[in-house]
């Protein structure tokens, strides 16, 4: 009936536009429950096209007749004062910017219970349902630690030797009138046991991998160069004897060219017989990467798309099986899909944008 809606003036109905319009949601929502209910629908009409209960837009409504505009909005309410609420999210924001263990480093373990007890230490009470909300309101998610290499502290000095070798292969390329070709090398293992990783599961079916009872494992060395030319070979263990001869692959597939391979400093690529070979081979050039950066390599990168295509969460019979399945992978995989997804030019050019400016 509309006998029970009370006389609005224009200011009024002007000020509840401007409440739909600009206060927050719950205002909103309440001002357009009663612009509905002034117009002539009935409280349970409005309810439903608001998606709340009927009871609530007859408070409303009832809180216009007795107020005016000012019963819509938020009122004071009992309970927990503010400021202690927002001490809690700002507690259990913080938890995880620190270990919660003096003297190490990382985001720490922090469960929902040792959350509770970061807050009691504070003086804060609150319950495991509580932390829960707040986490939900802080947008956090339940996830697994990465692990991410420390980094070089004289990275700069080894950028700067890093440019100044590339200079130098280029200088021998003019001298000698040929193409300067640049490469990332790196080494990785293929083992038989299965690389565990996320998927999508079922909950009534969680994904289990069989392992082997005895693990195998191959060494794979990798080149890519600029343009996305890749050149992988394997070898039973990763020994300097085996980077010679995939250095040797390397100079076959650019005959007459310089080559300039960037790599990293792990102890083959510095030992004897990688320098005699390197001897042997002027037009090859060893560069090598800041320490502890596996991130700059673009290698590496080849061998983390072979991990999450090939490897992740699946259980060869044996290793001449995975050995065949990496094959078919990395022999499928044209310079255009490599430049893109592993992007070696932009590596480069970012590691000598540090040194250049």
């Amino acid at each position: 009936m509309r006998a029970d809606r009370p006389m609005v003036a224009p200011a009024a109905r002007e000020t509840l536009r401007r409440m739909i319009q600009q206060e927050p949601g719950r205002v909103s929502r309440r001002a357009q429950a009663v612009v509905w209910w002034l117009d002539g629908q009935d409280q349970t009409a409005v309810s439903r096209r608001l998606g709340v209960a009927r009871q609530s837009v007859q408070a409303w409504c009832a809180r216009f007749r007795a107020e005016g505009t000012a019963g819509l909005r938020d009122r004071v309410r009992a309970g927990r004062p503010a400021t202690a609420e927002r001490t809690a999210a700002a507690t259990v924001a913080g938890c995880p910017a620190g270990s919660g263990v003096t003297g190490t480093s990382g985001p720490g373990a922090w469960t929902i219970p040792r959350l509770v007890g970061a807050l009691a230490a504070q003086g804060i009470t609150a319950s495991a349902r509580t932390v829960r909300r707040l986490l939900a309101r802080l947008q956090a998610r339940w996830r697994r630690g990465r692990l991410i290499a420390k980094g070089d502290p004289d990275r700069q000095a080894a950028l700067t030797r890093l440019a100044a070798g590339l200079l130098a292969a280029h200088v021998a390329a003019q001298r000698a009138g040929r193409r300067l070709v640049v490469v990332f090398e790196d080494e990785a293992d293929l083992a038989l046991l299965p690389h565990a990783g996320y998927s999508w599961q079922l909950p009534d079916r969680p994904a289990t991998i069989p392992t082997p009872g005895q693990n195998q494992k191959v060494g794979l060395f990798g080149s890519l160069s600029l343009d996305g030319d890749l050149i992988v070979t394997e070898a039973p263990r990763k020994t300097a004897a085996a980077l010679t001869q995939h250095l040797d692959a390397v100079a076959a597939r650019f005959p007459g060219a310089e080559l300039a391979v960037i790599m990293d400093n792990v102890g083959i690529h510095h030992a004897q017989a990688t320098q005699r070979w390197l001897a042997t081979h002027p037009q090859v050039h060893q560069l090598f990467l800041p320490r502890y950066s596996p991130n700059d390599n673009a290698q590496e990168r080849v061998w983390g798309w072979l991990r999450d295509d090939v490897c992740r969460n699946r259980a060869f019979p044996d290793l001449a099986h995975k050995r065949a399945a990496a094959r078919t992978f990395l022999d499928g995989l044209s310079p255009a899909a490599l430049g893109h997804r592993c992007v070696p030019a932009r590596l480069l050019t970012g590691l000598l944008a540090e040194v250049f400016g």
